[in-house]
């Protein structure tokens, strides 16, 4: 069945690419292709996850919307809906004396679900909740700057564990439950189906860093390792660390520095407060930061740690041998959920895009981005087909969380094939996905190098030599390039542009050493491809640039980068080269090793 998808995976794929650079197609004809692939692509939909088919999970994580206690009921499919309490004169026991460790962990946080991850949050309350809660909220952190490139954000996290507590035997339920036990479906409302036995106790504190691009630019340990964007939980190395105390110092000196910090308990909001302003009092606001939570956390003990490990078992297996007759949720039913409200989630950000676009085009983002959806009823038509998905993917994430079958589809005469609960309704055309923001490029800064040679014709060097050109000195890169292509002649010209989608406007700016920023250039728009470099002539922006900075200060020590607005109110901050000077030599170093 996966060949068979991947195969119209690859066909809708490449008609959708067609379409949508042939923009001369008329109507009728793309709603028959529509049509056709969304008919093919269905005939391959039946397939996924079934509930059940792993073995039920029997150990749970922290959130904080969790419903999860000692002793308490709860039904897997949503940890969030509250039970009554079922066991009777449940008495908890410590199983761990002490505190058993003390520890914190520093890592770079690109999404809400990087923090997820790295706090060990239970990724089942995002899973069974289409809008998406997230531990991180309780951090400020939103996934608004998915288009953004103005900040880097690293969270701290220090927790100790205070060990497990369990229940005393015997563990009994209560008359009420007991009596609920013939009928499956009552008890499950009532209790839930699965009990918390054992619980890992720790307090924790967080703090979520944020700090300006500019200033990680200072800094290569750093901005190189918070460049890479993964998406995941990245743990910083001991030399990115000491970067990013570096990078903060001069974030907080700057006035740039933000910072919010939450915790599991403890001496309150005041403490917490507290905690901050002696951190950005100092002028080592990471390490002061670190001591300051260390302090905190002694505030804690055995009484005031949360559980953060829930240990769980079936209730009608722990007190009714013959097992319980509501369907697991099982890991795979977890991980289907997941995928079906990113999806959703997904796709409702494109549908408010693609619906501005449709309605209001001259103040949509999109506006001379893209093209092919000049028809206003063929959109409205593709509009209407992804609302239909996110029927059909509701609808799905509705069975798949009680584990009933989403229907039957007939295979031949008096045959039928049960859907699966957890079965992920096939795609739309995908056309919208031309509407869908995180497929497009960050901006980045491309050269270029032309020359003319010998015979009088105007050529270009490849980009490994544009690179090998661009990291010479000024006064040697003519030697450079005709090294690496003998024809270069002596009209030699390096131009720059920026690259990228919903760019607005574009400026220099200088940042020193101590995160002084200057704006060194006037705002121009973002597109414009102009001289950067060239040989025997002071005309190029770069020299230009060079020649501001002297005149600014005698000497200086520091980064050049662009600054580039975008449509969605985001900006990015894209470095160029480091540079210093003094005694009337300045020589640009460029930064060319960092994603784009």
């Amino acid at each position: 069945m996966s060949g068979t998808r991947d195969f119209f995976d690859r066909k809708y794929h490449a008609i959708a690419e067609t379409l949508r650079s042939l923009e001369v197609l008329g109507t009728s004809i793309r709603s028959v292709v529509v049509l056709l692939v969304a008919h093919l692509y269905a005939t391959a939909a039946v397939g996924g996850p079934s509930a059940g088919s792993l073995a039920d999970p029997s150990i749970y994580q922290h959130h904080p919307d969790s419903v999860l206690a000692l002793g308490r009921g709860f039904t897997p499919n949503d940890i969030t809906v509250p039970k009554i309490p079922c066991l009777l004169d449940p008495v908890e026991v410590r199983l761990d004396p002490g505190a058993r460790k003390t520890e914190y962990r520093m890592f770079l946080a690109e999404s809400d679900y990087a923090i997820d991850q790295a706090m060990s949050f239970e990724s089942k309350v995002s899973a069974t909740s289409l809008g998406g809660p997230s531990g991180s909220a309780s951090l400020g952190f939103s996934q608004t700057s998915k288009f953004d490139g103005s900040h880097r954000r690293v969270v701290i996290w220090l927790y100790s564990d205070y060990g497990r507590a369990g229940l005393k035997a015997p563990v009994k339920l209560t008359d009420e439950a007991r009596a609920l036990l013939p009928d499956p479906v009552a008890f499950e409302k009532s209790c839930g189906t699965r009990v918390v036995l054992q619980d890992t106790r720790m307090s924790w504190i967080a703090v979520l860093v944020e700090v300006d691009t500019a200033s990680s630019l200072l800094n290569s340990d750093f901005h190189g390792s918070a460049s890479g964007g993964t998406g995941n939980a990245s743990p910083l190395n001991a030399s990115a660390e000491a970067s990013f105390r570096q990078v903060a110092n001069i974030s907080n000196k700057q006035g740039r520095l933000q910072m919010n910090i939450t915790s599991s308990g403890g001496s309150g909001h005041a403490g917490l407060s507290d905690v901050i302003k002696a951190a950005k009092a100092s002028p080592d606001v990471i390490t002061q930061l670190l001591d300051g939570i260390a302090q905190y956390n002694g505030t804690f003990g055995v009484t005031t740690a949360v559980p953060v490990r829930y240990s769980v078992a079936n209730f009608k297996d722990t007190f009714a041998p013959a097992g319980s007759e509501v369907p697991p949720w099982a890991d795979e039913s977890e991980q289907a959920l997941r995928n079906i409200a990113q999806r959703y989630r997904a796709n409702m950000e494109i549908l408010g895009y693609a619906e501005q676009y449709r309605d209001d085009r001259t103040n949509s983002p999109f506006n001379g981005v893209i093209g092919g959806f000049d028809d206003k009823k063929f959109l409205g038509d593709l509009i209407d087909e992804v609302k239909r998905e996110q029927s059909a993917l509701k609808q799905a994430w509705t069975f798949c969380k009680i584990g009933q079958p989403q229907g039957y589809l007939l295979i031949g005469p008096g045959q039928k094939k049960e859907i699966p609960p957890c079965n992920i309704p096939a795609r739309s055309s995908g056309f919208l996905d031309a509407f869908d923001v995180s497929k497009f490029a960050r901006p980045s800064v491309d050269y270029s190098i032309a020359y003319r040679d010998k015979d009088g014709n105007i050529k270009t060097l490849s980009d490994p030599a544009v690179r090998s050109v661009l990291k010479a000195q000024p006064d040697k890169r003519l030697t450079v390039a005709t090294g690496l292509e003998p024809a270069v002649g002596t009209a030699l010209g390096i131009s720059s542009s920026v690259d990228g989608a919903f760019m607005t406007s574009k400026a220099y700016y200088f940042i020193d050493q101590e995160g002084k920023e200057e704006q060194i250039s006037q705002e121009g728009y973002a597109r414009t491809i102009g001289m950067w470099w060239e040989y025997g002539s002071s005309a190029g922006m770069e020299t230009k640039l060079l020649d501001y900075l002297q005149k600014l200060r005698p000497t200086g020590d520091g980064v050049v980068y662009t600054k580039v607005n975008t449509r969605f109110n985001t900006t990015f901050s894209i470095p160029l080269f480091k540079v210093s000077w003094g005694g009337g030599k300045i020589v640009p170093e460029y930064i060319l090793t960092y994603d784009k």
